[in-house]
């Protein structure tokens, strides 16, 4: 039987052994984010010019725009070299269903963004078109939020662009993040706009919807204040 104080010594020689390897576990952690972000910044340096094989007349003479063909022919040897493999995926997020797509580095680390797949009101389309449109649209939209390609390279047949080669939110990021801001108190959505120094959800970066998100139904639910 255990005597009391070596019971004692126990528990705290534990504690510590749990302390230790928490420490190596979050310098594990920090190594690999590091690794990911100097093999990230490899690959676009090496990026390729990104072809326009798509045309929508909507715009004319400048209506060429990079398909998503176009943009995976640009980016993915590149990334791949530098041990970054991304794939997509669909997952469902509070009834609401997301292309998932991840960037996912040989040092362990992974980033992550999302395209809510809602279909339009367009009376043209059937839903499957809808879908299927969404789909590649969203793949269009990741990519850039996790690549970080410009405006130039994306041209302007959908996504809109900030000027740090950022994408910025849908319609349809717009409208889940004002359904859950009308169940939170009503400054919330200044908060937000002064936080991230823009005037409008609509200048949101693509890659800061899914903590915004989060945050908000963490607020709906009064998990935080």
């Amino acid at each position: 039987m255990i005597k009391e104080e070596n019971y004692v010594d126990l528990v705290e020689e534990l504690k510590k052994v749990k302390q230790e390897i928490l420490e190596a576990s979050e310098k594990t952690t920090l190594k690999a984010k590091i690794a990911y972000k100097k093999a990230l910044r490899k690959a676009q340096a090496n990026f390729k010019k990104i072809n326009k094989s798509g045309y929508n007349p909507r715009f004319g003479k400048n209506g060429n725009y990079a398909t998503y063909e176009d943009i995976c022919d640009a980016i993915h040897d590149h990334l791949a070299k530098e041990g970054i493999t991304f794939d997509h995926r669909h997952t469902t997020i509070d009834g609401v269903c997301y292309l998932e797509t991840e960037f996912f580095h040989d040092m362990g680390h992974s980033e992550y963004s999302y395209y809510p797949l809602s279909p339009t009101s367009e009376i043209n389309l059937s839903l499957m078109q809808q879908i299927g449109g969404g789909n590649t649209y969203g793949k269009k939209y990741n990519l850039s939020a996790l690549s970080g390609m410009s405006k130039d390279g994306l041209g302007d047949d959908d996504a809109e662009i900030t000027r740090d080669g950022d994408a910025l939110v849908s319609k349809a990021h717009v409208a889940q993040l004002k359904k859950v801001l009308r169940e939170v108190p009503p400054q919330t959505e200044q908060s937000i706009l002064d936080g991230y120094e823009i005037d409008s959800l609509e200048k949101l970066k693509l890659s800061s919807f899914e903590g915004v998100y989060k945050r908000l139904k963490e607020m709906k639910e009064g998990k935080v204040k």
